[in-house]
């Protein structure tokens, strides 16, 4: 498994188990962010925040709109 990080899917060597809450038993193991990933992801994000700041309100709309459709 991979995470989505500033546009780019990355691997991960540090891995975080996932566990049934019932019996312990290991469902899963997912990557683990460090600290840098999370500067990389807020830094991103921040852009991508000023270039949706400069759309109109329906041009955002349609944007999420597109995002729920193909949910």
């Amino acid at each position: 498994m991979k995470i989505f990080l500033a546009g780019d899917w990355v691997d991960k060597s540090k891995k975080i188990e996932v566990r049934n809450p019932f019996d312990q038993s290991v469902i899963d193991a997912v990557p683990k962010a460090d600290a840098g990933d999370l500067e990389k992801a807020l830094a991103f994000g921040q852009r991508g925040a000023k270039v949706m700041a400069k759309l109109s309100s329906y041009e955002r709309w349609k944007i999420l709109r597109k995002a729920a459709d193909l949910m």
